[in-house]
C-alpha cells in the first residue's frame, strides 16, 4: 500500500463500531484519547440498543461535522477546538464539558445540559440552544450572534464580552448572570429574567428589544449588589433612556430612581456630607423627582404635626388645623382667627416656606411625571 492510500485510510471517519472498541479496549471512556480524529457524520446518540457512554473522553480537536450526539453522556469531556458544526446535541448531557474554541455554528442544542461547562470562545453562531441549561456556564467571548437562546437557563452564566448580536433571548433565565461588555444590538430579550444581572458596559441599541423583561424585585441589577456604583449608575442610566425612548415611562422611572439611589450609596458621608444629606432629603419627599404621592403625604404629615403643637397654646384644636393649613399654603389667616401667641406666629411663618417649597416640588415632580 502507498503511503498516499495509508494516508486515505487513516482519514476515513471513524464509525460508532470503531468507537465502542476503543472504548472497550481502554476499560471505560474515561481519558480515552480521540483527539484530532475524523468522527465526521458519526452516530454518537446515547440512546441506542447499545448504549454509549462518552463521559470523560477526549475529543479535542476531533471533526464531529453533522455528528448525532442526541442525548449522548459527554460529562466533563474535552472537546476543546472540536468541530461540531452542524451537529445534533439534543438533549445531550455536557456537564462541566471543556469547550473551548468548539465550533457550534448551526448545531442542535435542544434541551442540553451544559451546566458548568466551559465555553470560553465559542462558536455558537445560529446554534440551536432553546430550552438548554447553560447554569454557571463560562460563555465569555464566545460567538453567539443569531443563536437562538429562548428559554434557555442561564443563571450565574458568565457571558462577559459574548457577542449576542441579533441573537434570541426570549424568555431566558438570566438571573445573577454576568453580561457585563457583551454585544446585545439587535437582541430580543423579551421576557428574560435578568433580576440582579450584572450589565456593565454592555453595548445595546434602539433595536435590543427589552419589552416585558423581568427586572427583578425593585429593578436591583447585579453591578448594584456588588456595590460598584459608577458602572451601575451608568447602567440604569442607558437603560431609563432606553425605556424612556420605547415609551415605557414607569419602567424608566424605576431605573431613574435606582440611578439616583446608587448616586446616594457612592457618596461619603466624611467626603460630601451635605451631597448625601440632600440625595436623602430629595429621596425622601418626592423619589428623586419621580414619586410626587410622596410631596403629599409628607405634606399632610407637616401640617397634621404642626397642628398637634399649635394646639398646645391657647388655639383650639380646630383653630390649630386651620392656623397650620393656612400657613403652610401661605393664602393668610383671615379676620375672623383669633390672634395665636408670638411663638405660634414664628412658627407658623416657618410652616409657610416650608409649604412653599413643598407646593413648588409637588407641581415640578408632578408635572415631570404627567407631562412626557
Amino acid at each position: 500500500m502507498t503511503e498516499e492510500e495509508k494516508r486515505g485510510e487513516g482519514e476515513k471517519p471513524l464509525t460508532r463500531e470503531d468507537v465502542l472498541k476503543l472504548i472497550e479496549a481502554h476499560g471505560g471512556p474515561e481519558g480515552l484519547d480521540l483527539s484530532g480524529k475524523n468522527l465526521e457524520g458519526i452516530d454518537l446518540s446515547g440512546k441506542s440498543v447499545d448504549f454509549l457512554d462518552l463521559h470523560g473522553i477526549n475529543l479535542s480537536a476531533a471533526n464531529l461535522q453533522k455528528a448525532d450526539l442526541k442525548d449522548a453522556n459527554l460529562q466533563k469531556a474535552d472537546l476543546s477546538d472540536a468541530n461540531l458544526q452542524g451537529a445534533s446535541l439534543w438533549k445531550a448531557n455536557m456537564q462541566e464539558a471543556v469547550l473551548w474554541n468548539v465550533n457550534l455554528l448551526g448545531a442542535d442544542i435542544w434541551y442540553a445540559n451544559l451546566q458548568k461547562s466551559d465555553l470560553f470562545c465559542a462558536n455558537l453562531q445560529k446554534a440551536n440552544l432553546m430550552f438548554a441549561d447553560l447554569q454557571e456556564a463560562i460563555i465569555t467571548d464566545a460567538k453567539l450572534q443569531k443563536a437562538n437562546l429562548g428559554d434557555a437557563k442561564l443563571q450565574k452564566a458568565n457571558l462577559k464580552f459574548a457577542n449576542l448580536q441579533e441573537a434570541i433571548i426570549t424568555g431566558a433565565k438570566l438571573q445573577k448572570a454576568n453580561l457585563s461588555n457583551a454585544k446585545l444590538q439587535e437582541a430580543d430579550l423579551r421576557h428574560a429574567n435578568l433580576s440582579k444581572t450584572m450589565l456593565g458596559d454592555v453595548k445595546t441599541t434602539y433595536d435590543t428589544r427589552l419589552d416585558s423583561v423581568d427586572w427583578g424585585p425593585k429593578y436591583i441589577l447585579g453591578d448594584e449588589e456588588r456595590r460598584d456604583f459608577k458602572t451601575s449608575e451608568n447602567v440604569y442610566r442607558t437603560l431609563k433612556l432606553w425605556h424612556t425612548q420605547a415609551g415605557m415611562h414607569s419602567i424608566a422611572d424605576q431605573f431613574h430612581y435606582r440611578e439616583w439611589a446608587v448616586i446616594r450609596k457612592g457618596l461619603r458621608w466624611r467626603k460630601k456630607p451635605w451631597q448625601k444629606l440632600w440625595n436623602w432629603v430629595f429621596c425622601i419627599l418626592c423619589g428623586y423627582g419621580g414619586r410626587p404621592e410622596r410631596v403629599i403625604i409628607w405634606a399632610a404629615v407637616i401640617v397634621s404635626g404642626l397642628a398637634g403643637i399649635y394646639s398646645s397654646s391657647t388655639l383650639s384644636l380646630l383653630d390649630s388645623f386651620y392656623h397650620s393649613a393656612v400657613s403652610f399654603t401661605a393664602l393668610g389667616y383671615g379676620l375672623g382667627m383669633s390672634t395665636p401667641e408670638t411663638w405660634v406666629k414664628g412658627l407658623g411663618a416657618f410652616e409657610a416656606f416650608i409649604g412653599v417649597f413643598m407646593m413648588s416640588l409637588f407641581l415640578i415632580t408632578f408635572v415631570r411625571k404627567m407631562v412626557r
